[in-house]
């Protein structure tokens, strides 16, 4: 009998025990976890609506082999006004140059944690995971649905990641309208990205770097080259990357573009990713240098125009649209150990289908005197294409080119190159201009 009381004290001392254990969690959280859910909805719902000017948000497609993308969020009770340093088609067709506001819906809920919905269909937004195709119903696999994990202590930034794909997003409040981000975000681009970048300087050390599709990747030479690659964004001072980087001992996650050297900068100034000269920029530029000429108007001297524009005579069903100077892309022209060449390319047009030839010549480039601005070119030989009718309409030129050679380069001014003057030194009354834009429009 003793041993039956002993039990049932035990056994009320455990029941008083547990009853004051949960007594005391109650205390501490005395609001139900549906409670605690629908306030946190409510404070990101007001946290997104406060910002006077919207949100950049800082968005990483996919698995970040696309880069990074700028987008601008202004938040209201349910609708959403954005707009993409992208361009994109509406779904009536119509183009959408970048900075276009589109309108849409969105909405802040309660599921397991708190999550930002982009609810309508947005053009500029959803493109990276809307479905491509019957077979690919993933698109790019990215997110449109946001789990938010939290807020900076002056809510000037919140930190998202993708419900599906782990997609991590960064917003921050504008301080510059939407408009002029994008504007200045389009121009760093070019301040960066243009000019074909080629070394990082840390503590005296050249190390190579690309900049391409918004993968910027820089060669360990420290680490048996490793090659090291992380998507990147621009913002309005430089390009901020993904993953930092550790380069010799040093840390480096945000870059700064300097006006005044053209050079770009680690925050603390430890890196250097120089501008190329005006040289490296000619001789290992990312796009093509096109003659400028069509039927109406030409930049070059008018003995050269007569002969280039017989290009124009080689068929007449095939239409000229351009030559230019420049790598080869063709295998049989690499093989034949044509780095450079002067091409020419048609194009047949046939109710909307596109059929392109083109001829290619192969050359040398030689810089002869880098400080006097001296080029020579010489021919290596005919390329791919370069035969028959092709070459009866181009060759005139092309040799004539060759015979003035060499010639006096002039760049037009500023850090980025992107219009070269040649002159020839026998014949000045020869000459040729080659940009890397568009021919004369």
């Amino acid at each position: 009998m003793k041993r039956i009381y002993y039990f049932i004290a035990v056994l009320s001392v455990a029941v008083l025990g547990l009853a004051s254990c949960t007594s005391e969690e109650d205390s501490l959280f005395p609001e139900s976890a549906a409670q605690r859910l629908n306030k946190s909805v409510d404070y990101y719902h007001k946290l997104l609506q406060s910002s006077d000017k919207g949100w950049v948000m800082q968005f990483y497609p996919s698995d970040g082999s696309m880069g990074g993308y700028v987008y601008t969020a202004k938040f209201f009770a349910d609708s959403v006004a954005m707009a993409s340093e992208l361009s994109f088609t509406g779904t009536d067709g119509e183009a959408m140059d970048p900075g276009t506001i589109v309108n849409s819906k969105y909405s802040v809920k309660s599921e397991q944690s708190i999550i930002l919905t982009f609810d309508t269909y947005n053009p500029i937004f959803h493109f990276f995971s809307e479905p491509q195709g019957s077979e690919d119903v993933d698109g790019y696999e990215s997110d449109y649905e946001f789990v938010f994990m939290r807020a900076s202590a002056d809510e000037d930034t919140i930190f998202l990641r993708g419900k599906k794909y782990d997609n991590n997003m960064v917003m921050v409040k504008l301080k510059d309208s939407s408009d002029d981000y994008i504007s200045k975000v389009l121009q760093q681009d070019i301040n960066i990205a243009f000019a074909p970048r080629q070394e990082m300087l840390v503590d005296g050390k050249s190390y190579p770097v690309t900049f391409d599709s918004k993968q910027f990747t820089y060669t360990d030479v420290d680490n048996n080259n490793a090659a090291v690659t992380t998507p990147y964004i621009y913002d309005t001072e430089g390009f901020h990357l993904y993953s930092p980087i550790t380069v010799n001992g040093h840390k480096y996650q945000d870059f700064v573009y300097d006006e005044t050297t053209g050079n770009v900068k680690s925050t603390d100034g430890t890196a250097v990713i120089p501008m190329p000269s005006a040289l490296d920029q000619f001789l290992h530029s990312k796009y093509p240098w096109m003659f400028q000429a069509t039927a109406t108007r030409h930049d070059m001297s008018d003995e050269l125009y007569t002969k280039y524009w017989k290009a124009n005579s080689y068929s007449s069903s095939y239409q000229f649209r351009y030559a230019y100077i420049g790598p080869s892309t063709e295998d049989s022209d690499i093989d034949d150990g044509f780095e450079n060449v002067i091409s020419f390319y048609w194009e047949f047009d046939f109710f909307g289908y596109h059929f392109p030839t083109n001829a290619n010549y192969g050359i040398g480039i030689k810089v002869e005197d880098e400080a006097k601005g001296i080029f020579s070119f010489t021919g290596l030989g005919e390329g791919y294409g370069y035969y028959g009718s092709t070459k009866t309409a181009v060759d005139s030129f092309v040799q004539a080119v060759l015979a003035a050679s060499p010639y006096q380069a002039k760049f037009n001014d500023g850090f980025a190159k992107s219009e070269v003057t040649f002159t020839s030194i026998k014949d000045p009354g020869v000459w040729f201009t080659l940009r890397l834009n568009s021919v004369l429009e």
